[in-house]
């Protein structure tokens, strides 16, 4: 009986450990850092584009790029140099 239960829970610390291994594989990250400046965040734009989005914090601006991943060639987003995110906040703020 005693053996039993132990072999039981060595199983069981067993399946939890190969669960914290395999379970904390690398994630993919969606926004990192950049010095205290910048803030990148990378995404999608419908199927054929992706997207790597430059939030410049101590300007508040938002610019960015774009990957065709059929044409395989890199653009700007639009409008170029970026927008204003001060400008767009306080747009949607007087909106409400």
């Amino acid at each position: 009986m005693k053996q039993g239960i132990v072999i039981g829970l060595i199983c069981l610390n067993a399946a939890l450990v190969v669960m914290l291994v395999f379970g904390s594989a690398a994630q993919p990250a969606y926004g990192q850092a950049m010095g205290a400046s910048y803030l990148v965040i990378s995404g999608h734009i419908g199927d054929y584009y992706d997207a790597v989005y430059i939030v410049d914090l101590a300007n508040r601006r938002l610019s960015g790029v774009r990957y065709d991943k059929q044409s395989k060639r890199i653009a700007g987003l639009e409008p170029r140099g970026g927008r204003e995110l001060g400008v767009d906040f306080n747009r949607a703020k007087a909106a409400r």
